[in-house]
């Protein structure tokens, strides 16, 4: 028996779809304060704001699919972890954002004067806002009860934010030097203590 009725699930998902397309499109901009959003075209970048836009979102319309046609179903707590696990990536998406202020680009590369920040999320993990954004995928993967899409969203979003680290990374440590480079020896990249 389900949980809730099929429509009251089907509107709390596409509320909570609809509030992450707002604060991925929208709201990120304002948290990171005024300035230009950082979309901009870099050479540092390497395509990788690119890679993570159109990847994912193929595999979130491949997992609708799967989830609308029922294949390898997960059981109906799953969507509400799902959405829980949504709104935590969010938090820790909008944390980075925030911590990162002017910072914080779409597109990689390194702003002039710019210092490394090891406050706020940055304390625990070198790349928070990636941290939670894949927490978002598995949320919405979990959200439309399909092991085949969560196990998609899972492998494209850390595929596709695996090789914007490695982007990244580099152009740091070629922007900042040994304060990075200091950095990334005592601290982990998404999970705390772990990875």
């Amino acid at each position: 028996m389900s949980l809730l009725p099929p429509d009251v699930e089907q509107a709390i998902f596409l509320a909570a779809f609809l509030f992450w397309l707002l604060f991925t499109f929208l709201i990120e901009r304002f948290l990171r304060g005024g300035g230009s959003y950082g979309g901009e075209r870099t050479k540092e970048d390497k395509g990788s704001a690119l890679v993570i836009y159109f990847s994912t979102f193929a595999a979130i319309i491949i997992a609708f699919s799967l989830g609308g046609a029922n294949i390898t179903l997960l059981p109906e707590w799953s969507f509400f972890i799902g959405i829980l696990l949504m709104f935590l990536g969010m938090l820790i998406r909008g944390w980075a954002i925030r911590t990162l202020k002017g910072y914080f680009l779409f597109t990689v590369g390194v702003r002039e004067h710019q210092a490394v920040v090891e406050t706020g999320p940055y304390r625990l993990v070198r790349h928070p806002a990636y941290t939670g954004a894949i927490l978002c995928f598995v949320g919405i993967g979990l959200a439309v009860q399909s092991l085949a899409g969560l196990l998609l969203l899972l492998l494209v979003s850390t595929a596709s934010y695996g090789y914007r680290i490695r982007v990244e990374e580099r152009a740091l440590l070629k922007g900042l030097g040994e304060p990075y480079a200091a950095y990334m020896s005592h601290t982990k990249r998404l999970i705390p203590f772990v990875f």
